[in-house]
């Protein structure tokens, strides 16, 4: 069975379970046959909704493929770059040019410091 219809058969068990609960604590008697007949036409139609379209909320397909968020929009992205000292030496000119067009005097500073350069 799949799983779509099964989960409608749960649906609609528990939308007989709650209507005869809510009947028990209100002591209105409940016609069982409108909650079971209205349930099974909204889930038909979900059913049939997610066959024609390709929805399915419990599986995200349509959100995982055409969603324009991912999860890199909500990470802070960090980059670490490691130099030895003559590496730093070789690229602290380019490395303070960069942060100085970036408005960063303090890390081109720091560069040409850790290069050798002052």
């Amino acid at each position: 069975m799949h799983t779509r219809k099964l989960h409608a058969l749960m649906a609609c068990a528990l939308f007989l379970l709650a209507a005869i609960v809510y009947g028990g604590l209100t002591g209105k008697p409940m016609e069982l046959w409108r909650v079971a007949f209205w349930s099974m036409v909204g889930i038909a139609s979900y059913i049939a909704l997610s066959r024609v379209f390709g929805f399915d909320p419990h599986r995200t397909r349509v959100a995982r493929y055409a969603s324009p968020l991912g999860v890199h929009d909500f990470r802070k992205r960090t980059s670490l770059i490691e130099y030895d000292a003559a590496a730093a030496a070789a690229h602290a000119d380019a490395i303070a040019a960069l942060a100085a067009c970036e408005g960063l005097e303090g890390h081109g500073r720091s560069a040409r410091m850790r290069g050798g350069a002052s």
